[in-house]
């Protein structure tokens, strides 16, 4: 059972996001006690400037660590420490091919990718062992890692990828979220939570 989160997508140029689902296993707790005030293990598939991926990389974590989840402030990073729980982890690839989000667990950097011109396109996954928790991915158009639009995609995203939604509980309510130009609207029954 997959919950999709229904998005209102702004003027052409802007952000786009799109296929947001939430594992039924996905609580807001378990960020919390995986991720929630430590090193939270991090996986990046790509370089899509062209920086060199180890500059990429350095970039995009110090963009992640300031768009921090709603839930807790974590500690993205590629190098974690002994405060990070290994069987958690955030993946974000650049301009790869849509796959099933366990595939993205189970092998990011197997997925393949994909001439996009100028577009950008952003698949996260929220990830425990080789399943995913949440899913969500994100399109723009920017030219550098330093674009607002960029910021403004990955700061939009993160809401969705890290969610105060608990699945598990049927009475919940209708829910908004609007950050940085983009709004996300959550039913159960508009969103097809009862579905698959």
């Amino acid at each position: 059972m997959g919950l999709v989160l229904v998005l209102l997508v702004g003027c052409a140029g802007e952000t786009l996001i799109y296929n947001d689902q939430l594992s039924p296993a996905y609580r807001p707790t378990e960020f919390g006690y995986g991720a929630g005030r430590r090193d939270f293990t991090t996986v990046i598939g790509g370089d899509p400037f062209q920086l060199g991926e180890e500059n990429f990389q350095e970039q995009f974590i110090a963009l992640l660590n300031r768009h921090q989840p709603i839930l807790q402030p974590t500690h993205f990073t590629t190098t974690p420490g002994p405060s990070a729980r290994p069987i958690y982890r955030a993946v974000f690839l650049f301009n790869t091919r849509h796959v099933l989000p366990n595939q993205i667990c189970r092998d990011p950097l197997g997925v393949p990718t994909v001439d996009l011109g100028k577009t950008v396109r952003v698949t996260a996954a929220f990830c425990r062992w080789q399943g995913y928790l949440s899913t969500v991915t994100g399109e723009v158009e920017a030219e550098s890692i330093d674009d607002p639009k960029f910021s403004r995609l990955i700061g939009q995203m993160m809401w969705l990828l890290f969610p105060p939604v608990d699945p598990s509980e049927d009475d919940d309510p209708r829910w908004i979220i609007a950050r940085g130009g983009a709004v996300s609207a959550l039913s159960p029954v508009a969103a097809g939570f009862a579905g698959g």
